[in-house]
């Protein structure tokens, strides 16, 4: 199954998370890398399998997506 990548996580939708893949956005994608490679010193980039999970984001990571919160159980406000 995919995992989290970052340091110290290894968890799966198993685990009762959400996963999500790097952004194409190469800004955006630089961020997510540069959080990962701050836990993992082994981390170069990541690949197009590479995944996060939602212990990894706040509720206001999710603000201009209402689907997805409801989703993941956050109250839409």
């Amino acid at each position: 199954p995919e995992r989290c990548v970052a340091g110290c996580c290894s968890r799966t939708r198993a685990d009762g998370v959400s996963l999500h893949r790097f952004p194409s956005d190469p800004d955006m994608r630089k961020k997510w890398d540069a959080f990962v490679a701050r836990g993992r010193k082994d981390w170069r980039a990541a690949s197009s399998s590479s995944v996060l999970c939602s212990a990894h984001f706040t509720e206001e990571s999710y603000s201009g997506v209402p689907g997805l919160k409801e989703k993941l159980g956050i109250a839409v406000r």
